[in-house]
């Protein structure tokens, strides 16, 4: 499958799982930690355009097409 100018169709799919824990329950509550994993997946067609803005699957010696993201953040106030 093509787009009207002949280039391949790009594909990505993403999803993203959160969590959070704070010292207390309201919206500016602080101390807070969160925990977070990406999933995501594409074609051969996005990876070629540069669907990894941030190299991190990007290799001279990989294909790959799809991959995991996980973080840890903490915030508190001052």
């Amino acid at each position: 499958m093509t787009k009207n100018n002949g280039a391949p169709v790009q594909f990505l799919y993403k999803v993203t799982g959160a969590a959070a824990i704070a010292a207390d329950r309201g919206f500016w509550a602080r101390p807070e930690v969160r925990a977070f994993a990406t999933y995501a997946q594409w074609n051969e067609a996005a990876r070629t355009a540069g669907v990894d803005s941030g190299n991190i699957y990007r290799d001279v010696y990989t294909n790959f097409l799809s991959g995991w993201v996980f973080g840890l953040q903490t915030e508190t106030w001052w």
